[in-house]
């Protein structure tokens, strides 16, 4: 382990008020290619679902896109994590906060709490984890029932996609114009009982074009590169934009 997860971990634990400005600085560098694709594709008064929102820093972007005519519909299922979601934005009038997993169905599931990283949580039993935990999950389409139009998703859940993909083939259908930015992360995706390969040609078979995301630009993805990537790799992982324009 370096010594940078080392020391970030500690004050995530212990000096939390050090910890925030740190990660957000960081992320703001990390993922500042990510962050350019939301903001072209979210426009004010869009409904937003961020799947592992963690402590927030995407939702509180997706807040600030959407304006006061938006939805920000923010899910974090661990206790530790939530509790620094809402202190970041519990106050943000258009965010809703879910102290809950977007999954297949609508009950309770376990997740692996990670003795590393706060980011890392797991719905798989890893080799060495802090923590099981038994936390709440819901169907996507079930949530949503009543809710209306969703116009882009932000989804980050350690190689649940898949898991969370099937329950929201309603939403997904229903709304032609829907985005998704997705974490890809082919290792992540085997250990729950799925594979990059499935996940693509899931989402293709709804008609989305995916795009691999490679700093400032979207490469196309086709099944023989998506096979080429669908590695036992851990440390390979990427971020696809899904879009049917």
């Amino acid at each position: 382990m370096s010594f940078n997860i080392k020391l970030g971990n500690f004050l995530f634990k212990k000096a939390y008020r050090l910890y925030k400005p740190m990660y957000i600085a960081f992320k703001n560098k990390q993922d500042k290619y990510e962050i350019a694709l939301i903001k072209k594709n979210i426009k004010p008064g869009d409904v937003i679902m961020d799947i592992g929102a963690n402590i927030g820093y995407y939702t509180r972007i997706l807040s600030n896109l959407v304006g006061s005519k938006g939805k920000v519909h923010a899910f974090e299922p661990d206790p530790v994590n939530y509790k620094r979601l809402v202190q970041l934005c519990g106050k943000l009038h258009n965010v809703i906060l879910n102290n809950k997993a977007i999954g297949p169905k609508t009950e309770r599931i376990k997740i692996y709490t990670s003795k590393t990283l706060n980011v890392d949580h797991r719905t798989y039993k890893p080799e060495v984890y802090e923590a099981e935990i038994e936390i709440d999950a819901v169907n996507a389409d079930d949530y949503f029932k009543n809710l209306g139009q969703v116009h882009f998703i932000k989804m980050d859940i350690q190689g649940f996609e898949m898991s969370a993909v099937r329950g929201m083939e309603r939403i997904l259908k229903e709304n032609e114009s829907i985005k998704i930015l997705s974490e890809f992360w082919p290792y992540g995706l085997k250990l729950t009982g799925s594979s990059a390969t499935e996940y693509f040609e899931y989402l293709t078979s709804l008609n989305f074009n995916c795009y691999l995301l490679e700093k400032e630009q979207l490469i196309k993805l086709d099944l023989k590169k998506v096979k080429e990537m669908d590695t036992h790799q851990e440390e390979l992982y990427y971020n696809i934009f899904a879009t049917r324009n």
